[in-house]
């Protein structure tokens, strides 16, 4: 058995990619109505006062929970530095102002920070 050419192994590659990019529309066309029913679901729970329903196949509750959301960074980001309170942010650096911030030192890592070269193959159909 021969090793497929390179060329054949791009079209295969732009094949199964056009396969993903239909079930990800499919994905997201019953996400969206999976959230669609969910909204409606809670909306009948909360007129009906019901916390849980439990049907033959399924038993659904509500739960409630209290999320952050920043109004003003800037207010934000100073009570964290004064307080020291950085485990409020998530823990991964943003590539691009890495990358950025790197041109500006002129190509020194950010202290405590290395770069890696992370490859990825990029995919063009014709």
């Amino acid at each position: 058995m021969t090793e497929l050419t390179l060329a054949a192994q791009a079209d295969l590659l732009a094949a199964d990619r056009a396969i993903i990019r239909e079930l990800d529309d499919q994905l997201k066309t019953l996400k969206r109505s999976f959230r669609e029913k969910e909204e409606k679901i809670l909306e009948r729970m909360a007129e009906e006062g019901a916390l849980k329903v439990t049907g033959h196949e399924a038993t659904i509750s509500v739960s409630v929970n209290t999320v952050a959301s920043v109004k003003d960074w800037d207010k934000f980001y100073r009570y964290i530095k004064k307080e020291n309170a950085f485990h409020l942010l998530e823990r991964r650096p943003a590539s691009k102002a890495w990358r950025e911030e790197v041109e500006i030192r002129h190509g020194r890592p950010v202290p405590g920070t290395e770069g890696f070269e992370k490859r990825t193959l990029n995919l063009r159909t014709t």
